[in-house]
C-alpha cells in the first residue's frame, strides 16, 4: 500500500505539484502533456528529490515525513525506478547490470535470483553482452530486470517504451502487462501514450499542472471525464460549452451554439453553464438514410427523446490505418463551411453504408454518451 501526501515548489520555474494518491497492488498510469509533473512525481517517490513538505509511506513504513524530518535515501526505500533512457552501465554485462542493486545479496542466492530473471525477462543467452551489443528493445528489459532485482515494494517506470519503435513497443507492453500480473506490488508507469495505458492498467490518472485533476477505472476515465482536459486529453475532439434550459425526471436539456441536445441528469440547475462531450466514435450513423425525411427526425425526437437524432452533411473523410474519421456539419446549423463534430466508424463502414463526400447522412448522439459538467 502506498499513500501520498507531498508537495514540492520549484523556484526556478514556479511550478507547483501538488499529490494526493493512494495506491494497492496495482498497476497506475499517469497520463499527461509535457510539463504536467509526471516525471518528478516519480522522483519524489524514489527519493531522488525531497518535497518539500508532506509525508510517503510505503508498506506502513514512512519514507518521508516533513513534520518529523523522516527522508530515508533512495537506496533504503525497496523502491525499483526504471528511467526511460534506461541507465544501463556500460562498462558492465548484462548479468552484471542486473545483479547491481542485489550485490550485498549471497553469492548463491543472488546468482539464482538473476537467472530467474533473465528467463522471466526473455534475456537467456544475452548475460555476457554489454549494453551496446542489446537492441532498444532487449536494453528495456535489463533495466526492468534491473529494478525488479531486489524485489522492491514499489515499482516506477518513467516513459519505458518511449525510445523504441512502434512494433517493438508493443510486444513489449503486452509482456509487461503479462509478467505485472506475477509482482503483487503497486507500479507506477508515467506516459503520454494513451494506447500504452489502456493496455498496462486497470487505473489510470490524468495530470496537468501539477495536480491530478482525476483518477480511476479506464471506463471511468473515457466515459466519464470530469473536466475539459480530461476529455480532451483521452481523444474527446467533441468538446461543446453549453446551457442547462430543462430538467425532466430521465433527461436534462442543453442547450449549444450548435444545437440541441438531451443529456442523462445530472445535479446542477437549469441555466447552469456547462460545458459537455461526445466521443467522436460514439456517435452513431443511422442505417438506409435515403428512406428517411424531416418527418422521421420529428418521430424520433417524439418518441424516443434519448436518441438525439440529426441530419447532417458529410464534409470530409479523413483516412486512418484501421478506422476513417469523418468531419460533418449538422444540417440545422446552416454553416456548412466549418465541420461541427468528427466521427469515426470502421474503415469499412464508408462502403457499407455509401458515405461520400457532400452527401447527407442521419446520424444518432445517444444521450448516455454525452457526458456533462459544470463549467
Amino acid at each position: 500500500m502506498l499513500e501520498v501526501e507531498i508537495e514540492k515548489n520549484l523556484s526556478s520555474t514556479g511550478f507547483s505539484l501538488q499529490l494526493s494518491l493512494h495506491l494497492g497492488n496495482e498497476f497506475l498510469t499517469i497520463l499527461g502533456p509535457s510539463g504536467a509533473g509526471k516525471s518528478l512525481t516519480l522522483r519524489l517517490l524514489a527519493g531522488i528529490l525531497a518535497p518539500d513538505q508532506g509525508k510517503i509511506v510505503l508498506n506502513h513504513r514512512i519514507l518521508y515525513d516533513s513534520k518529523n524530518n523522516i527522508n530515508i535515501p533512495p537506496q533504503l526505500r525497496r523502491i525499483g525506478l526504471v528511467l526511460q533512457n534506461y541507465a544501463l552501465f556500460p562498462h558492465m554485462s548484462v548479468e552484471e547490470n542486473i545483479a547491481y542493486g542485489i550485490s550485498k545479496w549471497e553469492r548463491k542466492k543472488r546468482k539464482a535470483r538473476v537467472q530467474e530473471l533473465l528467463q522471466k525477462m526473455r534475456l537467456s543467452g544475452l548475460e555476457k553482452r554489454n549494453p551496446a551489443q542489446l537492441s532498444g528493445g532487449q536494453q528495456q528489459r535489463v533495466a526492468l530486470a534491473r529494478a525488479l532485482a531486489p524485489q522492491p515494494d514499489l515499482l516506477l517506470l518513467d516513459e519505458p517504451f518511449s525510445a523504441l519503435d512502434n512494433l517493438i513497443k508493443e510486444q513489449l507492453v503486452v509482456e509487461l502487462a503479462e509478467l505485472s500480473r506475477e509482482w503483487k506490488i503497486p507500479i507506477i508507469m508515467v506516459t503520454h501514450d494513451l494506447a500504452e495505458a489502456f493496455t498496462l492498467s486497470a487505473k489510470i490518472a490524468i495530470m496537468e499542472g501539477g495536480k491530478l485533476c482525476q483518477i480511476g477505472s479506464r471506463e471511468e476515465i473515457i466515459r466519464r471525464p470530469c473536466c475539459r482536459t480530461v476529455a480532451s486529453f483521452t481523444g474527446c475532439r467533441n468538446i461543446f460549452q453549453g446551457e442547462i434550459v430543462k430538467k425532466e425526471e430521465t433527461f436534462i436539456q442543453v442547450r449549444s451554439e450548435k444545437f440541441l441536445l438531451n443529456a442523462l441528469p445530472v445535479p446542477l440547475p437549469i441555466g447552469a453553464r456547462v460545458a459537455f462531450a461526445i466521443r467522436p466514435e460514439d456517435i452513431i450513423i443511422i442505417p438506409n438514410n435515403e428512406e428517411k425525411d424531416e418527418n422521421y427526425r420529428k418521430k424520433e425526437v417524439n418518441t424516443k427523446p434519448l436518441e438525439n437524432i440529426f441530419l447532417a452533411k458529410l464534409l470530409e473523410v479523413r483516412p486512418g490505418v484501421s478506422t476513417n474519421t469523418l468531419l460533418v456539419s449538422l444540417i440545422e446549423t446552416k454553416n456548412h463551411d466549418n465541420y461541427d463534430l468528427e466521427i469515426i466508424i470502421p474503415r469499412n463502414f464508408l462502403d457499407i453504408y455509401d458515405l461520400k463526400v457532400g452527401k447527407n447522412l442521419w446520424i444518432s448522439i445517444p444521450a448516455k454518451n454525452i457526458w456533462v459538467w459544470p463549467e
